[in-house]
């Protein structure tokens, strides 16, 4: 119900986003602490019995909080589509709100928007997500980085966007942020005015 070490077999079920963070761990990076609950845990009604009581000794592995309640659908970040923004995020989250906040992260897999997304994107419906737990980090600076120009499609350039704070308004398009794009180590453009990352 719990995952806080991947085992190959389970990828598909703790979604994309979870498995590019797992990834990341093994790779030797430093993701905030987190760990993935499966999409079985929950029903329409709340969650498993049984989850509280994991819920608690996995939440005493991160450490206090607050953190950061993610989804982390099988469709995803993936290839093919993004879902960005279709799934609800909850930062800030208290220990004892944890529980609450990942069954609506997972009910936001049943939203209208999912559905209309699905039918535009793919015409699949969408399993509801796996939820990340992950420690939050009072963050100064937030941002996207593409590997590719998404609106271009040129593969050498690298556009960046960044914003005071936590990200999630730069993510959900609330508010836009500063921009650079780079090709390769050279910077092709950055803002003139008080640029916040150096």
């Amino acid at each position: 119900m719990i995952i806080q070490t991947l085992e190959q077999s389970q990828r598909a079920e703790v979604g994309g986003k979870a498995a590019a963070l797992f990834n990341l761990r093994e790779a030797g990076f430093n993701p905030p602490d987190f760990f993935v609950i499966l999409p079985k845990a929950f029903t329409a009604s709340g969650a498993d019995e049984a989850l509280a009581n994991l819920l608690d000794e996995a939440l005493a592995t991160l450490g206090p909080g607050p953190f950061a309640v993610r989804s982390s659908g099988q469709g995803e970040d993936g290839g093919e589509h993004s879902h960005a923004g279709q799934f609800d995020t909850l930062l800030n989250v208290s220990a004892t709100d944890v529980l609450d906040a990942a069954h609506t992260v997972w009910q936001s897999g049943f939203s209208h928007r999912i559905k209309t997304y699905s039918e535009l994107k793919s015409g699949e419906d969408v399993s509801p997500p796996a939820i990340i737990v992950q420690k939050m980090i009072n963050a100064k600076v937030s941002g996207v980085a593409f590997s590719a120009d998404p609106v271009s499609g040129l593969r050498d350039h690298i556009p960046i966007s960044a914003i005071e704070g936590f990200g999630d308004a730069l993510v959900s398009g609330e508010e836009d942020g500063q921009s650079w794009t780079l090709k390769g180590k050279s910077l092709l453009s950055a803002p003139t005015d008080d640029p916040i990352l150096n």
